[in-house]
């Protein structure tokens, strides 16, 4: 009984995983539509002063943030780290780093 259980759990993940990658690839579109139809850059400055702990560029997972619903997918840009995964909606549910 405890395999369905488990089988059941991963689905659920993957359903999570697959709307979350929906949204981001919407969030995406609508990126494009409000700046004429570009692409969202890889990085831009912050205007924030660089620092050992924090990069002074903003990357685009932090340009997403006003586009996907249900809060933020990545810890601010003043937080952010060097080197820290993102987390949230950037990573799915299943996904580990011991695999």
């Amino acid at each position: 009984l405890f395999p369905v259980f488990s089988q059941a759990r991963e689905k659920a993940r993957a359903t999570t995983c697959l709307s979350n990658a929906k949204q981001i690839g919407t969030a995406h579109q609508m990126y494009g539509q409000d700046y004429d139809e570009t692409l969202i850059p890889w990085f831009v400055p912050s205007g924030l002063p660089r620092n050992e702990y924090r990069d002074d560029l903003v990357s685009w997972v932090q340009n997403l943030q006003p586009y996907i619903k249900n809060g933020a997918p990545t810890r601010p840009p003043t937080t952010d780290f060097v080197g820290v995964p993102p987390n949230g909606m950037m990573r799915c549910p299943s996904f580990s780093e011991e695999r």
